[in-house]
């Protein structure tokens, strides 16, 4: 890749920004922390780990009061992948993520050079040509566009099985500009929330819609904030026992019952996302 590009991928870690689960439970207690450290290790690590283009830097926003047992991982992480850039931000900064993220890549780049962003969450995963194919799209692209792959995977932690989903506005999402002057840079997170994508002014969207390779993974477990199971017609079962393996370097083995674990446990569990939505479409959500 060209030395005028830019690539960086933001991720938000435990920054206070939520006080509560999609559950309802706290976000705010040791056990919480330690899981999302071993989910972190687990599926969003070795994702980053394992692409294939490697002209990229990752900075990841944890908490400054996170707690030093972890901070010492956090510098064994950033040993083992030299993209890790880790940034603490107080607690009273976390809400203004948007513009740390911003500041960190403004001492980077330079007037010309062409930036790509890329939004992870902690406890999700890329395909390991990911970051390959966002750089080979961004080549062809105008200036303030958002590249969309449309499908994915969700993978269930306790089910152990993956179905591949279209997500036509995912979070999965990379954003390309061109850096004219500092106050100009508005990354991928600039704009406000990935549902919207396609209607902010100003912006063009290179949506890929290619069925045989889902780029990313979102995982989908007990603490997640509020993402589950998403049924649609095109939904499909993932048969390949390797597949997390050997297309995003996660040491998981896909359940050999995926089958029967599918036309049971998981439908029972897509019932009840159903049921949830319809309640909360009733209550709200209640973020504090």
């Amino acid at each position: 890749m060209n030395n005028s590009y830019q690539h960086f991928i933001l991720t938000r870690f435990n920054i206070k920004l939520w006080s509560k689960d999609k559950n309802g439970q706290s976000t705010q207690t040791e056990e919480w922390l330690k899981q999302r450290f071993d989910l972190f290790e687990t599926y969003c690590l070795p994702s980053i780990q394992k692409q294939t283009q490697k002209n990229f830097k990752w900075i990841v926003l944890f908490d400054a009061d996170t707690p030093a047992f972890y901070k010492e991982k956090i510098a064994k992480y950033q040993k083992e992948c030299k993209h890790l850039e880790p940034r603490f931000v107080s607690a009273e900064n976390g809400r203004y993520f948007v513009r740390i993220f911003k500041e960190n890549i403004v001492q980077e780049v330079k007037e010309g050079d062409i930036l790509i962003t890329t939004y992870l969450d902690n406890d999700d995963a890329l395909r390991n040509d990911y970051v390959e194919e966002i750089q080979r799209l961004a080549a062809t692209t105008y200036n303030k566009t958002f590249i969309v792959f449309k499908y994915g995977l969700q993978y269930f932690v306790q089910l152990n099985i993956a179905t591949r989903i279209p997500y036509r506005n995912n979070h999965f999402i990379s954003f390309v500009e061109k850096c004219t002057s500092s106050s100009a840079i508005k990354t991928v997170v600039g704009y406000g929330s990935h549902i919207n994508v396609g209607s902010y002014k100003g912006t063009d969207v290179l949506r890929i819609e290619d069925k045989q390779k889902p780029m990313w993974i979102e995982v989908i477990h007990d603490t997640n904030m509020d993402n589950d199971v998403k049924m649609t017609f095109d939904t499909c079962l993932i048969t390949d026992q390797n597949m997390l393996a050997q297309e995003y370097g996660i040491s998981v083995m896909l359940s050999k019952h995926s089958r029967r674990v599918y036309l049971t446990h998981f439908l029972v569990r897509a019932l009840s996302e159903v049921v949830r939505h319809v309640r909360l479409r009733f209550t709200g959500r209640k973020w504090n």
